[in-house]
């Protein structure tokens, strides 16, 4: 066993912690240290982060496993490092916990991308003004669903080959290194969620958006 516990203390947890008592840990304390809950506090980021990545550790079976054993050596070493924006992102912009009830994050996680349209102007027409029209097609979210991608009362699941990370991780050793590689689940296309056939809202087909054009 490795005598490095800086995860644990980050967290506050017990080495001996299972996981719903690490999960609870990691909420409480991204809460209290979300940037846009400390605007006036430069080290409160800092501190989001730290937690994130102890989090992203410890809540994974086999890099807790590598963790525990080798410290963070072993993990650097293994390629098992951790990216504490993908945690962020997967709990505060993905659909997953939300500190502030969700709606503020998951609307600006949902707000598209701004988009750009070439138009042909001559010199005169910059000078005098134009008025030209054009078809702009874009992603919405499904008005019939409000993205959720289920018919109302039903609920997605977990998608059981990625245990709804979105991600698969495969582990492999080579020589006295241990290789990781990860790649998006092909099952749930990267979203974790898992939707029975019969749940699927009729118009998204269980996409969450649809396609909407409009003339400008």
């Amino acid at each position: 066993m490795s005598k490095d516990t800086e995860y644990y203390d980050t967290l506050g947890v017990s080495p001996t912690a299972d996981e719903a008592t690490i999960k609870k840990a990691f909420k409480k304390l991204a809460v209290k240290y979300h940037p846009d809950k400390n605007p006036d506090d430069p080290t409160a980021a800092d501190k989001f982060k730290k937690i994130a990545e102890a989090y992203g550790v410890l809540s994974d079976p086999q890099k807790k496993e590598m963790y525990d054993r080798f410290g963070k050596d072993g993990l650097n070493n293994g390629g098992m490092g951790v990216d504490p924006d993908d945690i962020i992102s997967r709990f505060f912009g993905g659909g997953g916990f939300s500190p502030f009830g969700g709606v503020h994050q998951q609307q600006r996680q949902r707000k598209g991308k701004t988009m750009q349209q070439v138009l042909s102007c001559s010199l005169e027409e910059l000078y005098n003004g134009k008025t030209s029209k054009m078809k702009v097609t874009r992603k919405i979210i499904c008005p019939s669903c409000h993205g959720e991608g289920v018919k109302p009362g039903c609920k997605s699941g977990k998608c059981q080959y990625c245990d709804g990370r979105g991600i698969r991780v495969t582990v492999r050793k080579s020589g006295y290194s241990i290789i990781q590689s990860q790649s998006t689940c092909d099952k749930c296309n990267g979203t974790g969620e898992a939707i029975n056939e019969k749940d699927r809202c009729p118009k998204c087909k269980g996409d969450k958006v649809i396609s909407d054009a409009k003339i400008l």
